[in-house]
């Protein structure tokens, strides 16, 4: 019977983001949002994610799915020039990607109680990976992709550290 609720708030949650993608824009639409979360589900079907359980996974294909909600269409760079709202609400340069996690993870969160309480009970960093995984989507911002690249770097290190620390001489 709950399998059955949460089975129901996903197809609900993912007919609502659906709704959310502009299919007039030109490039950021719904279904460049299925293609991305087809890309999403074999990348984690080939890095064999789900060994440290699904919740790994599960964040990176949400975040696929979430990443251009309500895209407008034209680069961050282009709303900073021209002061746009989503630059003042969102004081980041990656003011598309921010919108998009907060519209997302508040529908998420409000219209589907059951399902979000049960993924944050799996995974209580689910919306940390998450917002990490859509802000770096944001491509065109040297910065974005800067910070990124080191946060990878710290991980690919420290996980070089660790298996190294269990090879004995």
């Amino acid at each position: 019977d709950n399998l059955d609720l949460l089975d129901g708030q996903l197809y609900g949650f993912v007919h609502t983001i659906a709704r959310l993608y502009r299919n007039q824009n030109g490039y950021h639409h719904w279904r460049h949002a299925c293609h991305v979360v087809l890309g999403a589900s074999q990348l984690v079907d080939y890095a064999e994610f789900d060994r440290n359980g699904p919740w790994i996974g599960f964040a990176a294909v949400f975040a696929a799915l979430i990443h251009d909600v309500k895209h407008l269409g034209v680069p961050n760079a282009q709303l900073q020039e021209e002061n746009h709202v989503l630059v003042q609400v969102f004081d980041d340069g990656s003011c598309q990607e921010r919108q998009s996690c907060h519209t997302s993870i508040k529908i998420f969160i409000e219209r589907f109680p059951d399902l979000s309480a049960e993924v944050l009970r799996g995974c209580a960093k689910f919306l940390h990976l998450v917002t990490t995984a859509v802000l770096a989507t944001d491509i065109g911002s040297a910065e974005a992709q800067r910070n990124m690249r080191e946060r990878f770097e710290r991980v690919v290190a420290a996980e070089n550290s660790i298996l190294s620390d269990g090879i004995e001489e």
